[in-house]
């Protein structure tokens, strides 16, 4: 299956996406930060952006990450390494916020966990798609496989005309989730 890169959320293919790149270049994970702030935006105009097929597919309840567990929850995570882990990982996020809430006004109306939300359920979404210019994007469709360390099905690579290509490595029975390896 291909997947082409006219599919594809970047700073390249979006003007909106490069203005946000331009802004947060100084920033770590400046390639991420800006595809994050985009859907940020383009959530907020929910039935009214063109993106709302995808954004709409995306997950909206936040039980798939530890970090929007209860209290109670959380207990049963404790002297796991996650909970320091996601601890670490919160604290790296409230930084980067309050530096993008100083670059850009209209992010001074957004709250924090509107901006986490958004940020962690994009940031496995996002894949390098470009290697020779650095680009990173959102790719739907691709953003449906999971990573298994024993039930792989499929590979994947970028091709030099920068279109994402899935290969299945061994049949793939209708409604089987398809599993990569490991990150790329």
């Amino acid at each position: 299956m291909t997947i082409p890169k006219s599919f594809y959320s970047n700073r390249v293919l979006n003007s909106q996406i490069e203005e946000y790149f331009t802004q947060v270049t100084d920033m770590e994970d400046s390639e991420q930060i800006c595809i994050f702030l985009f859907y940020l935006f383009e959530f907020r105009k929910k039935e009214n952006t063109e993106h709302y097929d995808y954004i709409a597919f995306l997950p909206n309840d936040e039980t798939y990450s530890p970090v929007f567990y209860s209290d109670q929850n959380k207990e049963l995570l404790k002297g796991s390494i996650m909970i320091d882990y996601m601890n670490k990982n919160i604290r790296k996020i409230k930084n980067e916020f309050e530096l993008l809430r100083n670059k850009f006004v209209e992010l001074r109306e957004i709250e924090f966990k509107e901006y986490i939300k958004v940020r962690l359920t994009l940031g496995a979404r996002i894949f390098e798609t470009d290697k020779s210019n650095q680009v990173n994007s959102s790719v739907p469709i691709a953003d449906l496989f999971n990573f298994h360390h024993e039930k792989v099905n499929c590979c994947w690579k970028v091709d030099e005309n920068n279109n994402f290509l899935v290969q299945a490595i061994k049949d793939i029975k209708e409604d089987e989730e398809v599993f990569k390896l490991e990150f790329h």
